[in-house]
């Protein structure tokens, strides 16, 4: 495409007339056919410079000589890539899902519910991008306009028609979702995150109910009625909007029995049994099967597969049965209160739970973490859980402020667990709790190969080699 023309479709004008094969964000990855927005706000000039010298044309929010001013580069960029790519979100049935917990979970669930259908998918979660079954690592929860609209593009061209993603508070204020608008939006559950981003919650609130309001004038949003914020806002959203729960709602929930083995409910009236835990799960569930009835799915199919499917890898996830050990990504107090309460609920076994707050991050939320785990489990050891570049020991030690019990600390997250291990009987359950399924830790700029997971795996097999005490 000719710059002129691409540009003028912006809103843009242009002298410097070249062929257009690319759209960057990085100036090192700028030539001469290419276009780069400096959206990085440092305005760094070796980039801009090296931009220039490539023979790129470039655009930035800085006067400078030789390249074209705009007003908001991050708005700039999506806009770009949208008229370059031939605005492909359009051609796609696009499923966004946010709010403080279950975003991953509910994106799981309807990707395995819509290929049980055979419907052809691509999902963006945390961490990483499931095109079909084709597993792409991402850094973000939700990545930018450069990334997610020539993924779309290629989604199209795979023969893909349904695209999900998480869509965080984050994303929303750093323009990473500018230009897109949902088909359907679902609302999981919305409590306290990202202060380190918003400052308040009042903040963190607004921005949320700005992602739901993307839903588009013709689509549906599903909100979670259990969530009194979002029942506030329903009527303040200019969609058609439907609701999912226990509380009186379109999709009734109700009659929900909990044990750690399954869960049984009904949903709409109907019975069901899943292998999913806690009634944390069957909500998340809820809000699938929900989708499912908007999508006009069939609906005894996606019975019959909710009560077969199993769960989000690293959410919930039972990675051992003697003792029963748990891995769970939770990193707030919501999230964490949520599992804990759980497994309080169901059992008199002595809890053991491993947990620690990244680094970077809210600060204020480690107290409270320190707290919640310390009124539901019998033995609390805090460890690191992505410390970044702060100081690991500042970070345990402000968790431990809000502790209500002796706890053990131990800076280092793999003897952390070997310690709930080697402390552990059979008859105890192990909660292990920030990290889920990631296989890498941050910590002092470096990223540092950890698997809670691979922990586990390694040091139960030592034991049964040696014939102690997991041979239930």
């Amino acid at each position: 495409m000719n710059s002129v023309e691409l540009l003028r479709k912006a809103g843009i004008e242009t002298k410097k007339s070249q062929t257009i094969t690319k759209i960057v964000r990085y100036g090192q990855d700028a030539d001469n056919s290419s276009i780069y927005v400096d959206v990085s706000k440092r305005f760094e000039m070796k980039y801009i410079q090296m931009a220039l010298d490539s023979g790129a044309i470039v655009l930035t929010e800085k006067q400078i000589e030789g390249c074209i001013w705009v007003e908001d580069a991050a708005l700039v960029l999506t806009e770009l890539l949208q008229i370059f790519y031939g605005f492909p979100y359009r051609q796609l049935k696009l499923i966004g899902v946010t709010g403080t917990c279950g975003k991953s979970t509910v994106i799981h669930l309807l990707k395995d519910c819509l290929k049980n259908q055979g419907i052809k998918t691509c999902a963006v979660m945390s961490g990483k991008v499931l095109i079909e079954d084709e597993v792409i690592m991402t850094s973000n929860t939700t990545p930018d306009a450069s990334f997610l609209i020539p993924l779309m593009k290629r989604c199209i061209e795979s023969g893909i028609s349904v695209f999900m993603m998480e869509v965080s508070s984050e994303a929303y204020v750093s323009h990473r979702i500018d230009g897109l608008y949902y088909d359907v939006m679902i609302g999981t559950v919305i409590a306290s995150d990202h202060l380190d981003t918003h400052h308040t919650i009042e903040n963190y609130h607004g921005v949320k109910q700005k992602i739901l309001s993307l839903t588009k004038p013709d689509g549906v949003l599903i909100l979670n009625a259990d969530d009194p914020i979002q029942m506030k806002w329903r009527s303040s959203i200019d969609a058609y909007s439907l609701t999912y729960g226990f509380s009186s709602s379109n999709f009734q929930v109700s009659d929900c029995q909990e044990t750690l083995e399954s869960t049984s409910f009904s949903f709409h009236q109907v019975p069901l049994v899943t292998n999913l835990l806690s009634k944390a799960n069957v909500l998340n569930l809820a809000a699938v099967l929900s989708c499912a009835f908007v999508l006009d799915l069939k609906m005894m199919d996606v019975y019959l597969w909710a009560s077969q499917v199993k769960g989000c890898p690293g959410r919930f996830e039972v990675i051992h049965d003697c003792p029963l050990i748990m891995v769970d990504y939770a990193h707030t107090e919501k999230a964490a209160e949520t599992l804990l309460s759980f497994v309080r609920r169901n059992t008199d076994q002595r809890v053991i739970c491993v947990f620690g707050c990244g680094g970077q991050r809210d600060v204020s939320k480690r107290p409270k973490m320190g707290k919640i785990v310390c009124q539901y489990a019998d033995i609390v050891i805090v460890t690191s859980d992505n410390p970044r570049d702060e100081d690991p020991n500042r970070i345990i030690n402000q968790i431990v402020q809000g502790c209500t019990k002796e706890v053990h600390i131990e800076p280092d997250r793999m003897k952390a667990i070997q310690f709930a291990l080697e402390t552990c009987t059979k008859n105890d359950i192990i909660i292990l709790l920030g990290k889920g399924e990631e296989s890498s830790l941050f910590s002092g700029g470096k990223m540092i190969a950890a698997s809670d997971k691979e922990v586990v795996s390694r040091w139960i097999k030592e034991e049964k080699i040696w014939g102690n005490i997991f041979l239930c």
